[in-house]
């Protein structure tokens, strides 16, 4: 239910009543904390068990909620009270999503079963990525015309090519959604593609991965290029060995004619990689780092806020960096 709220509705549908919180997969994931905080106290009293993910993620709430009353007692400007409400809500979303995780798959078959729905999900995104490449429509516009729901975001361009956002607010969030995703897709087809009893069907988990390298070439991005790249590259040793030249040789090949069958594509990636150093968007990302040490000053252990950071001050376009304002050395 969350990977189709999270995949399939626009991250920029919201029930209009609800204003920021008004996001459907946000909306679910505080259902799962209910849910969460339920079965734990009903559980039956026994030894604990370690559990290092979940751990290391109440370290961090504890450190949200101590910068964002750090930040209340500071003082805020009125319009920057309900962002940060929003970003704790927010934060408490994603603890349901987690702690379900961690603590609902219990054994590797109901792992394996999560990546391939994940795979699912992350390969159906990826396509409409490459419909609205191909089509230069969003496709996913009527959402909008839902009464009692409002819709923000939308398809880019670079160069003259369509830059893909699937069901993402921008394009570097969709990159970053299917280049997450690739890890753990690749495994779901390595359990399902080399298996001896199911040959044939099997081969149709890799086609989810196809979508996701092929979406990332084309999505004229720097970002998506690199992260699928790292994405790949990492799984590569979970490869059988004697399958591993095979998929470097098809991943190539795969490279090579999308390139070819798009013209201009090649040249226009080719340019975002050798003219870095005097593209605009580069210049401004890392003249923004000479500015870190002025926005951290106020509160460098527990940062400025979670959440209230807000363009009007700057904007860097980079959420280590962000993470490191607003929640601080401990917070990063």
């Amino acid at each position: 239910m969350y990977l189709v709220l999270l995949l399939a509705i626009p991250s920029g549908v919201v029930v209009s009543a609800l204003g920021a919180l008004g996001h459907p997969s946000l909306i679910w994931g505080l259902v799962l904390l209910v849910w969460w905080a339920v079965y734990r106290l009903q559980m039956p009293a026994s030894a604990p068990v370690s559990q290092p993910v979940r751990f290391a993620f109440v370290v961090l709430l504890v450190v949200v909620l101590v910068s964002f009353a750090a930040a209340m007692l500071r003082g805020q400007p009125e319009d920057q009270e309900s962002p940060a409400v929003t970003a704790v809500i927010r934060m408490l979303s994603w603890a349901g999503v987690l702690l379900v995780a961690v603590d609902g798959i219990r054994t590797l078959h109901d792992l394996a079963r999560m990546a391939r729905q994940i795979g699912i999900g992350a390969g159906l995104l990826a396509a409409l990525g490459l419909a609205q490449f191909l089509s230069g429509q969003a496709l996913v516009d009527f959402f909008g015309t839902i009464p009692g729901l409002t819709m923000s975001g939308g398809i880019g361009e670079r160069a003259g090519l369509i830059r893909s956002s699937g069901t993402a607010i921008h394009p570097l969030e969709y990159a970053t959604a299917i280049n997450a995703a690739l890890p753990p897709v690749i495994a779901a087809a390595i359990s399902r593609g080399f298996r001896s009893d199911h040959p044939r069907g099997s081969l149709w988990w890799w086609l989810p991965v196809g979508f996701i390298v092929v979406s990332s070439l084309v999505a004229v991005s720097r970002s998506a290029i690199i992260g699928c790249a790292v994405a790949v590259i990492s799984m590569i040793p979970a490869l059988p060995v004697r399958y591993r030249g095979l998929a470097i040789g098809t991943g190539a090949i795969v490279a090579i004619v999308t390139f070819a069958a798009l013209p201009g594509l090649a040249s226009t990636t080719f340019r975002l990689f050798s003219g870095a150093a005097d593209d605009p968007s580069t210049l401004s990302r890392t003249r923004a780092l000479e500015r870190i040490p002025e926005f951290m000053s106020t509160s460098p252990l527990v940062g400025s806020g979670f959440g209230i950071f807000l363009p009007r001050y700057y904007f860097f376009d980079n959420q280590w960096v962000l993470i490191a304002i607003e929640l601080g050395i401990l917070g990063l």
